[in-house]
C-alpha cells in the first residue's frame, strides 16, 4: 500500500504542514486502504485494486482548498 501512501503525498503536497492536513491525510489514507480491501475481497489483484480505489476517489480538490 506504499503506492497509496506516496499518492496521497502527492495529493497534498502544495498544503502547508499542519495539524488538520494531518489529520485529512490520515482520513483519506485510511478510506482508500479500505476500498483496496474491499475490492480485493471481491477478487481484484493488489494493484488492480489500488487504482481503482485512486481513479473512483475522484476529485479532492475542494477538500484541498478547505486546508488553505
Amino acid at each position: 500500500m506504499n503506492h497509496l501512501r506516496k499518492h496521497v503525498d502527492e495529493l497534498f503536497k502544495e498544503i502547508p504542514d499542519s495539524g488538520k492536513k494531518a489529520t485529512i491525510m490520515q482520513e483519506v489514507m485510511q478510506n482508500l486502504e479500505e476500498k483496496v480491501l474491499d475490492l480485493m475481497e471481491q477478487g481484484k489483484a493488489e494493484d488492480d485494486a489500488i487504482n481503482k480505489a485512486i481513479v473512483e476517489f475522484g476529485d479532492i480538490e475542494d477538500l484541498k482548498k478547505s486546508l488553505m
